[in-house]
């Protein structure tokens, strides 16, 4: 790796350098934009379920005194 590196312009070391930075870049942001979605989606199912647990609860009282 280092013998190919040596042979290389500066112009093209220099390019390489740039394009894995921005690849990095934009890994570590879709990496922290899937977390943070799918904690997002974790507590919207956990608000749907507990508004579904809710609303069959308060359904559920008149036939349970009965």
């Amino acid at each position: 790796m280092t013998r190919l590196l040596k042979n290389l312009p500066l112009r093209r070391k220099v390019q390489i350098i740039m394009v894995v930075t921005a690849t990095f870049a934009l890994l570590c942001a879709s990496i922290f934009i899937l977390v943070g979605q799918a904690f997002e989606a974790k507590e919207d199912l956990r608000t749907r379920l507990s508004t579904l647990a809710d609303v069959i609860g308060k359904n559920s009282v008149g036939a349970l005194t009965f």
